[in-house]
């Protein structure tokens, strides 16, 4: 047993292209900031390059930082849109471009397109552009990519004052946001007094400064947010009229990993960033009784559904024998500062159970 969890730990050497390596079929997409009206214009390409159509319903909903849900119904590409929803339908191989536009001032808010269909041949990739005019000039665009669930982000920035975030859940329950703002030396400057709660189907568009009111800050620094609930979000910089978005990518969060089985003790350095349900874990650094163990790198999945966090490991143990471990925090949260749980193991040839043990992750960012 020895041997194979030592092994297993090296578990946890996968490369940060592990989405790749295993992705997920795309279902829904999602866009956290939608602008139309007031001299701007967003247009969302969408393609779906399944061999089956692709069959699925446009939710818009407006920005509101009192209500949450509200239809939005702009004119899309000559389509009506009813209650803020529109069907979408793409053949295979099919890409249709979404042209948004608003009659009057500006309007914003945020879109999902979400398939009920189960059928995994078919599938929705995009991408979506703000364009700026005036006078029917065009004078600026900007390229988004589709919004990420993430429970933690972190976002640079090298002006304080030009900073906006869009904020939206597309959760079907509540989420409590937490922000912490740093200077570039890591000084804490401001932290939210109250967390901001977003409910269902709710957007809150907003420039960093009105997050934090009181700071006065010059130069650059970083915001660090934080959710209970899977969160979206668009970051655009606005510097003297001109426009950039920022990506609002999952961040890691690194741990200090130990591992305890009778007469044995596992240390590593256990990095973890996870995107909606799907987990994405490696390990910098693993010592097996306190002797420093190398290996080569196994299969690795893992899942975050509701609050519980399991990582799956597939091997070999010593004998080339398939073994199976399931690592699980229950419950996992990112705020907490230590966290526990069990590690099981099972021999797959021939059946068996390897043996449990339990482990602790105490954070160190």
């Amino acid at each position: 047993m020895r041997n194979s969890i030592a092994l297993l730990l090296w578990l946890l050497l996968v490369s940060a292209g592990g989405f790749a390596q295993f992705p997920t079929v795309a279902r829904e997409i999602a866009f956290a900031q939608i602008a139309a009206g007031g001299g701007l214009e967003t247009v969302v390409n969408v393609t779906n390059r399944g061999t089956t159509t692709y069959q699925g319903l446009l939710s818009l909903f407006r920005s509101s930082e009192q209500t949450a849900g509200q239809p939005w119904s702009p004119a899309i590409s000559g389509s009506v849109v009813t209650d803020g929803k529109l069907s979408i339908s793409l053949g295979p191989g099919e890409t249709r471009t979404l042209r948004i536009i608003g009659s009057g001032s500006t309007e914003t808010g945020f879109g999902t397109i979400r398939s009920s269909n189960s059928e995994e041949t078919s599938f929705i990739e995009g991408t979506l552009t703000y364009y700026i005019k005036s006078g029917g000039q065009l004078m600026d665009s900007i390229g988004v990519l589709p919004s990420v669930q993430t429970y933690l982000t972190v976002i640079p920035f090298d002006s304080f004052s030009s900073l906006a975030l869009a904020l939206a859940n597309a959760a079907s329950t509540a989420a409590t946001v937490q922000m912490k703002l740093y200077s570039s030396t890591n000084e804490l400057l401001g932290t939210l007094v109250s967390p901001l709660l977003l409910q269902p189907s709710q957007q809150i568009p907003k420039y960093l400064w009105q997050y934090f009111p009181g700071v006065q800050m010059t130069g650059g620094g970083r915001v660090d947010i934080q959710s209970d609930v899977p969160i979206i979000g668009t970051a655009l910089t606005d510097t003297g009229g001109q426009f950039s978005s920022l990506p609002m990518t999952p961040a890691v969060k690194a741990y200090n990993l130990k591992i305890d089985f009778p007469g044995l003790t596992i240390v590593a350095s256990l990095n973890i960033r996870i995107s909606g349900t799907v987990a994405e874990v490696r390990a910098l650094s693993l010592t097996h009784n306190g002797q420093t163990v190398s290996g080569d790198p196994t299969y690795v999945t893992g899942t975050l559904i509701g609050n519980v966090l399991e990582i799956h490991i597939h091997t070999l143990d010593d004998l080339d024998k398939p073994i199976f471990e399931c690592l699980t925090v229950n419950p996992f949260s990112f705020s907490a500062s230590s966290l526990t749980g069990t590690i099981k193991l099972w021999n797959l040839d021939p059946p068996g159970n390897g043996g449990t043990g339990q482990f602790t992750m105490t954070a160190i960012n």
